[in-house]
């Protein structure tokens, strides 16, 4: 296979025309087109389509060539792409630069995404075209770097540039991409203080802040040795109680804004001393958490839990089934606990040796005749 310059004097062979005659139907001197074909230099990226039409022959046959020759061509063309953009100083001018180059290579190539990415970040940060014009170049862009690039760098700019950028009732279009609450979080405090929307993104930033640190605690890694799993979840669930602690404005009144988040951790603290063989231990968690859920389940339908720390101060919680209000929704997880104490799932098997226990079955009963409080609010 030839590379371009030979494949651009082959072609000029075999239609037989001078070097003259081609740089007059490209607009180029004829000396142009001999360091062409003593590749000397490569054409402009701006020829590459015209020469292909000329020839009759698709730009990817004029670039075919070995692999390693087609890439060194391809490296070339992104090269004098990306210092003409940088060069340019006409945001309009530097995106119809990069438009043209984008015709010139290969659709999956890394170099074709890194310029979809350039003229994404332009469409939306540099004013290219009034915004009826940019938008839907936005989402065009999106799509194809959501749809078609396996890069996580590149997708989760993609992201981040629709977030920021799309029309508000249009969001729910693009969560598809979105892997994980907490993504989806930061991408609207971004899209928010990109839009100087500041009172949406402090309560955002707050809601992320609250929801990572939910996410976080307790957490540990898992060991052959279930024991060694248990005894490091006990650390992580105590180093939980303690980092609430650091927010709670009155430790002896639980109803503030950790109170859901304390009922599933002294839970999980429950399975984990119950693993170990500390029964009572084990059943003093499981009473601490039941206690904490009543509290939770059993509150007034206008009461909402806040904490006064200036790292929650905007935020609050109602008892509603996903542990939320209309105005802040900063956990969509809440556990059930009754169906926890059912042992129905394998993550709390290290209770199913307590389950037959009186002093269990009543723990569990009680649990469960919370349900119809928040199934009576959430019909």
């Amino acid at each position: 296979m030839l590379p371009i310059s030979e494949k651009i004097r082959s072609l000029r062979r075999a239609k037989n025309v001078t070097q003259e005659e081609l740089a007059d139907v490209l607009g180029v001197t004829f000396q142009s087109v001999s360091r062409w074909e003593n590749g000397q230099t490569y054409p402009d990226i701006t020829l590459v389509p015209k020469i292909a039409a000329y020839f009759e022959v698709s730009t990817d046959e004029l670039l075919v060539a070995d692999e390693e020759t087609r890439e060194r061509e391809i490296n070339a063309l992104y090269s004098t792409c990306r210092d003409a953009a940088e060069q340019e100083e006409d945001p309009v001018k530097r995106y119809e630069i990069r438009l043209k180059t984008l015709s010139s290579l290969p659709k999956t190539h890394k170099y074709t995404y890194s310029l979809l990415y350039s003229n994404l970040h332009d469409l939306v940060y540099a004013d290219v075209f009034p915004r009826e014009k940019a938008l839907p170049l936005v989402r065009e862009l999106c799509d194809i770097l959501l749809n078609q690039s396996e890069d996580h760098w590149a997708r989760n700019l993609a992201l981040r540039f629709i977030y920021e950028y799309e029309d508000e009732e249009e969001l729910n279009n693009w969560k598809k991409y979105v892997s994980g609450n907490d993504s989806e979080g930061k991408l609207l405090e971004l899209r928010y203080h990109y839009r100087e929307e500041y009172d949406r993104y402090n309560e955002q930033m707050q809601r992320n802040i609250f929801q990572r640190m939910w996410i976080s605690f307790p957490s540990s890694k898992h060991h052959d040795n279930e024991e060694d799993t248990a005894r490091e979840c006990i650390t992580a669930a105590e180093t939980a109680f303690r980092l609430y602690d650091v927010f709670r404005e009155d430790p002896d009144n639980d109803y503030d804004l950790f109170l859901e988040k304390r009922a599933w951790n002294y839970l999980f603290l429950a399975k984990c001393r119950f693993r170990l063989g500390d029964r009572e231990g084990g059943y003093e968690a499981l009473e601490k958490s039941v206690e904490l859920y009543e509290k939770f389940c059993t509150m007034p339908d206008d009461m909402e839990l806040r904490c006064s720390h200036q790292c929650f101060d905007l935020l609050s919680v109602s008892n509603s089934y996903y542990g939320i209000n209309p105005g802040c929704a900063i956990s969509s997880q809440y556990y059930n606990l009754e169906s926890a104490l059912d042992v129905e799932e394998d993550q709390w098997e290290w209770f199913r040796p307590y389950m037959n226990e009186d002093r269990f079955a009543a723990l569990r009963e009680k649990a469960k005749s919370f349900a119809p409080y928040r199934r009576q609010r959430n019909p």
